[in-house]
């Protein structure tokens, strides 16, 4: 049975464009603000329970993780963002399925986090 090169082209196209046009969103020319309010709410929601995500939180149950603010003073999300951050290997973080605008929601509330050079 011989497939019609219109039929081919159909199917390339709907393979490869969604891909392509991934990437290219994807790019830094179509990165997301954050915004830091909406980065605290996640915080508060999905991290605090193993790190201390804000000042008026004491202790956290698994109190030989970084705090937040200590993640925003070594720079580590600013420099290659949270979701390189969140997919580096970390044993006992939780897999999380985080959308690109929460991440750049968190991304903003822990550089926010970091103190200002006077």
């Amino acid at each position: 049975m011989a497939v019609s090169a219109r039929a081919l082209f159909g199917r390339f196209c709907l393979a490869v464009l969604p891909l392509g046009l991934a990437s290219f969103l994807s790019g830094p020319a179509w990165s997301l603000t954050g915004d830091p309010i909406s980065g605290e709410e996640l915080a508060q929601k999905w991290c605090a329970a193993c790190h201390v995500v804000s000042e008026d939180q004491n202790t956290a149950p698994a109190a030989q993780m970084p705090t937040f603010k200590q993640i925003a003073e070594k720079g580590i999300v600013e420099k290659s963002g949270i979701g390189v951050f969140l997919a580096a290997p970390h044993p006992q973080m939780p897999k999380l399925s985080l959308t690109r605008q929460q991440m750049a929601d968190l991304q903003s509330y822990i550089v926010g986090l970091k103190p200002k050079l006077e």
